[in-house]
């Protein structure tokens, strides 16, 4: 799935920098693909995968960077806490569907690191 979504954010004129376990991205450390990053999107198998290269590359990331995990199921409060200690914003959105209103998120919520 990383591939195709970073394929399109560089279709996009985003500049991309990726690395993967299978050494399909263009860096050659988790470090490295963030070292300077606005942003960081991770999408491992679970969260202990995401915690993991999360930690790895928060001392790459400038303070305000945004650490998007778009996996299903991360240990999002301590990434949370590593975060916040390095100056990282959380932002929060509503679960999917149909909106009627304009924040209205139906009393359902997912957190993005």
């Amino acid at each position: 799935m990383g591939q195709p979504m970073a394929a399109n954010l560089a279709r996009e004129g985003f500049a991309v920098k990726s690395f993967d376990l299978k050494g399909n991205g263009n860096c050659k450390s988790i470090r490295e693909a963030a070292k300077g990053a606005d942003a960081l999107i991770t999408m491992l198998p679970d969260g202990d995968a995401v915690r993991e290269a999360v930690l790895e590359a928060l001392p790459a990331l400038p303070a305000g960077a945004i650490v998007v995990d778009m996996s299903s199921r991360a240990r999002r409060r301590a990434l949370l806490q590593e975060h916040r200690a390095r100056g990282c914003a959380r932002v929060r959105r509503g679960d999917g569907g149909e909106r009627r209103n304009p924040g209205d998120h139906g009393g359902r919520r997912k957190e993005y690191l």
